[in-house]
């Protein structure tokens, strides 16, 4: 027991301890996620549906070299644009007041410019 207690002493330690992060130089973003749920009611009855839909918008197109930014390259208008369009459509049927089926459909649309 002693042994169980000092090895999650040493890992709740380990993961405690901060790292110097940087950026990993790409676009970073989820593209899915976003709000779920009905705010007024945590459980479905029998027979209803539930519908839900998210929408998110993303445009990067400020340039990195490691932790300083780029801004010559929007002066000389040679920057990347990346637009990301995401939406995320869900339906919950109630087979019961304990069983559901859902189903999820995301749609998602990259679109990347540049001028060279």
């Amino acid at each position: 027991m002693k042994k169980i207690f000092t090895l999650l002493t040493i890992a709740s330690v380990l993961t405690l301890i901060s790292f110097n992060l940087s950026a990993q130089g790409c676009v970073a973003i989820r593209p899915m996620g976003g709000c779920s749920g009905n705010a007024g009611s945590a459980i479905l009855n029998k027979g209803q549906f539930q519908l839900g839909a998210n929408y998110r918008y993303f445009q990067s197109f400020r340039h990195f070299k490691s932790d300083s930014e780029q801004k010559e390259r929007l002066e000389k208008h040679t920057e990347v644009i990346n637009d990301a369009h995401s939406l995320d459509l869900g339906i919950t049927y109630a087979i019961s007041q304990r069983l559901n089926v859902s189903a999820n459909l995301p749609l998602i649309y990259y679109d990347r410019s540049s001028l060279y």
